[in-house]
């Protein structure tokens, strides 16, 4: 999934991602409390995987999320170089349903973990919102951009608007199987003046079928079938 060939490049990111994942924590907002998320996590050499194990203290809280967590799939987030791309697409995955959220910039950056970070505006799109919607935009399953609205002369609140994208449909002909015959829109590059007028005789033939043309016969073929018709009619 991650397009690695060097098997010891695999393995070596393993280890650091073990070694990140030990020092994740938890923030609990009500309690001012800070939670690790593993007691232990390990890589074990050649096995190609990483064991974790919970910490004590975090199990309430996973056995609280049951029906309450946004799910994806992981291939759509995988290409994403930026942490704030993935909290970013999270959280409009959890609201893509109604197409669009709005957050006042102080909601946002309690939500992306930024406290003091960025007070300008214009730094926090630069170096936050822009960056992750590209790639969210280049590499996801959704297409996603924004809009903001002032409160007097200060920008106080950004809208995102959000969707689905739509896979593009392959129209396929018993000529090559991938690519039409007719290019269906007078815009497609390939689109010529003769596409008009086989679609104008398309069309035609769809309302009026033209006659089967008549077999004809060469003179030989003829004059043998006229013997024939003879000899039986006469013995």
């Amino acid at each position: 999934m991650s397009d690695l060939d060097n098997m010891d490049a695999v393995y070596h990111q393993l280890k650091v991602a073990a070694k990140n994942l030990i020092d994740q924590k938890l923030l609990i907002p009500e309690a001012v409390k800070w939670i690790n998320w593993f007691s232990s996590v390990e890589a074990p050499p050649g096995e190609g995987k990483i064991k974790v194990r919970f910490s004590v203290d975090i199990k309430p809280y996973l056995f609280a999320i049951e029906g309450n967590f946004t799910s994806y799939i992981q291939k759509h987030t995988l290409r994403f170089k930026g942490s704030y791309s993935h909290r970013i697409y999270e959280f409009l995955r959890q609201w893509l349903s109604f197409g669009n959220k709005e957050f006042s910039i102080a909601e946002l950056k309690d939500r992306l973990e930024l406290d003091n970070e960025y007070d300008r505006i214009d730094n926090l799109k630069q170096r936050v919102i822009d960056p992750a919607l590209e790639e969210i935009n280049q590499y996801s399953d959704i297409w996603v951009k924004y809009t903001q609205r002032k409160s007097g002369r200060t920008i106080t609140h950004l809208l995102f608007t959000f969707g689905k994208k739509k896979t593009e449909a392959i129209i396929k002909t018993k000529s090559t199987s991938t690519k039409p015959l007719i290019p269906l829109f007078t815009g497609h590059p390939e689109y010529t003046v003769d596409s008009e007028a086989i679609l104008a005789d398309h069309e035609r033939l769809k309302t009026k079928p033209e006659p089967k043309p008549k077999k004809t016969l060469d003179s030989d073929k003829k004059s043998k079938i006229t013997g024939l018709k003879r000899a039986v009619t006469h013995g």
